[in-house]
């Protein structure tokens, strides 16, 4: 039986694991772009 590769994606097979994994890394990725965003801007706004 061969394995079914997830591009194109099925959801059926278990490549709900990797969507699932794949939006954690890109969340925590996101969280701290922002958190460094922010504390930027907090930074200009002291500075002024």
């Amino acid at each position: 039986m061969t394995r079914v590769s997830c591009f194109p994606p099925c959801l059926s097979c278990d490549c709900r694991e990797w969507y699932r994994r794949n939006f954690t890394i890109t969340f925590l990725m996101a969280r701290v772009t922002l958190q460094n965003m922010w504390n930027n801007l907090k930074q200009q706004k002291i500075k002024k």
